[in-house]
């Protein structure tokens, strides 16, 4: 859509993956600070809210309570250490094991939440985190200088909600992606985004160079458009990029401007 409008090639860059969080999106962001960048697209709001699925004294700020954490934490904080190859085997081992066989557990599952914890999940503890590693983004952005879009989540969770219809596919979804459960009960994970979402949306003012679109208000709550509670069907896709397309446009068209006479 970019190229066909201002007739110039757009080079997109991806670095999202399948269940990751905010956190993963600073480290990630961090490292490409010798990268430069004519826009940065940011969309989170829902795989955080998994880790709110643990007791109080558990859970962590730096997401360590889910092992994933405890070893990429590790090897962020000592970045000399993840240049070999047997350290992080190691390490990587050990962490497993703990995870394996602590009796009570010190960290979240991998897989569905344990249903012991699940009630934990109605207090949103993410709140603090997830603004944090908001913030450091949006702070490596500006210095260097590069603007920024944000949105807030759109999601959808139909009115006859349950975990066996969606399993038995009698709810209103197409492809039936991912149950709901997967990042919890179903009212706590609502509750989580909207949390998400009011932070997200505190950022729209943090600087003239970060760009908001309210994606959830102007989006339709249909099963056509989702999957699942967050993933979207193809005309969901097109939904989505048709809510951000006039800014992600004004954005291009500015620095395809201000690039005039470079290459590509």
């Amino acid at each position: 859509r970019i190229a066909y409008a201002t007739k110039k090639r757009v080079r997109v860059h991806n670095l999202a993956k399948s269940a990751q969080t905010t956190l993963d999106s600073y480290y990630k962001y961090r490292h490409l600070m010798e990268k430069s960048f004519d826009l940065v697209i940011m969309y989170h709001g829902i795989n955080d809210v998994r880790l709110n699925n643990c007791p109080p004294q558990v859970y962590k700020e730096d997401y360590s309570h889910y092992a994933w954490y405890k070893v990429i934490n590790f090897f962020e904080q000592h970045p000399g250490l993840g240049n070999v190859a047997s350290l992080y085997s190691l390490y990587y081992r050990f962490i497993r094991i703990q995870e394996k066989i602590g009796s009570p557990p010190k960290y979240i599952s991998r897989k569905m939440p344990f249903k012991k914890w699940l009630q934990y999940g109605n207090h949103i503890k993410t709140a603090t985190a997830f603004k944090q590693n908001i913030e450091k983004i949006l702070d490596i952005a500006k210095q260097k200088g590069e603007p920024v879009l944000l949105m807030s989540f759109c999601y959808y969770v139909p009115p006859d909600y349950s975990l066996e219809g969606f399993t038995k596919r009698k709810i209103d979804y197409t492809l039936f992606g991912a149950p709901t459960e997967i990042w919890g009960i179903s009212k706590n994970v609502v509750r989580g985004i909207d949390v998400h979402n009011d932070i997200i949306r505190a950022f729209a003012g943090y600087s003239d160079k970060i760009a908001y679109v309210d994606q959830k208000a102007s989006f339709p709550r249909r099963g056509e458009y989702f999957n699942d509670i967050c993933h979207l069907t193809q005309k969901g896709c097109e939904r989505f990029v048709e809510g951000i397309f006039p800014r992600v446009l004004d954005i291009a068209q500015e620095a395809a401007t201000m690039n005039k006479g470079t290459k590509p």
